[in-house]
C-alpha cells in the first residue's frame, strides 16, 4: 500500500464522517487521478467479506462506514 492510500485511510478514519473529494485532494497533495488511484487501492484492501470497515463513495464524497 502506497503512501497516499495509508494517508487516505488515516484521514477518513479520523474525520468520523464523509469528506468531500476536493477537500481529499487538496490535502493529500494529490490530482483525481492520483485521489482514484488512492480510492481504488483502499477500496480493494477494506472492501472485502472479512473487513469490518468498507470505504463508501459518492459522486462527491468518501467515508469509511461500518
Amino acid at each position: 500500500m502506497n503512501t497516499t492510500t495509508r494517508n487516505l485511510e488515516a484521514l477518513l478514519f479520523a474525520a468520523g464522517k464523509p469528506m468531500s473529494k476536493k477537500k481529499l485532494s487538496q490535502v493529500l497533495l494529490v490530482d483525481d487521478e492520483g485521489l482514484r488511484a488512492a480510492l481504488d487501492e483502499a477500496t480493494s484492501h477494506l472492501n472485502t467479506e472479512g473487513s469490518g470497515v468498507h470505504v463508501f463513495e459518492s459522486d462527491q464524497d468518501v467515508a469509511l462506514v461500518t
